[in-house]
Formats: structure tokens, sequence, C-alpha cells
């Protein structure tokens, strides 16, 4: 038996479909494969890991904690939240504190 978990997505507006709905689409019920979540999850969790354990030590300062945005798609991806610009961006809070 497949585990699933219920969240509210809303689907992606194109330009064309944006100026008919405004800037406001419905949001839809998805069925999320509760395994397949865990498993991009933990992924995640693994790269974030990788990417500040260089920063775990700046001169006096310990990487105390790390703040992260995330969305989690209908197909049950999971994605940093950003803005999609000519140069992407994404925020991510760091906390230090003295050593």
């Amino acid at each position: 038996m497949t585990r699933t978990i219920r969240i509210l997505t809303t689907p992606a507006i194109n330009a064309e479909s944006k100026s008919l709905l405004g800037d406001k689409a419905k949001a839809v019920l998805s069925e999320i494969n509760i395994e397949q979540l865990k498993n991009n999850l933990k992924q995640l969790n693994q790269d974030i890991g990788e990417l500040f354990s260089v920063t775990e030590q700046a001169n006096d300062f310990k990487l105390k904690q790390v703040e992260v945005g995330i969305e989690v798609s209908a197909e049950g991806g999971v994605n940093l939240i950003g803005t999609m610009t000519a140069g992407a961006k994404a925020a991510i809070t760091l906390t230090f504190e003295r050593s």
C-alpha cells in the first residue's frame, strides 16, 4: 500500500493564463507519495549539509543555524524558494555565534 500526504498546490501560471486569471489561481489538493517526498527531503538535507560544511567556522564565529525556505511540488519534489529573474536568487539565512 502506497502512503500519501495531501498538500495544496497552485498550478504554474504562464503569461497568457495570468492575463485571464489575474494573479489568482485556484489551489488544488494533491496527494504526494510519502516515500518519494522523504527521499527528496533527505537528499536536500545532505546537499545543504555539504554546502554549509565550509562555513561551520569563520574566524571567531561558529555557524549556529541555517534557515532555508523550500517548496514542495505536486510531484513530491523539493526546491529552494527563490525568484526567477535574470540573476535567479534564493534567500538563505545563516546565524553565527562567537566561539
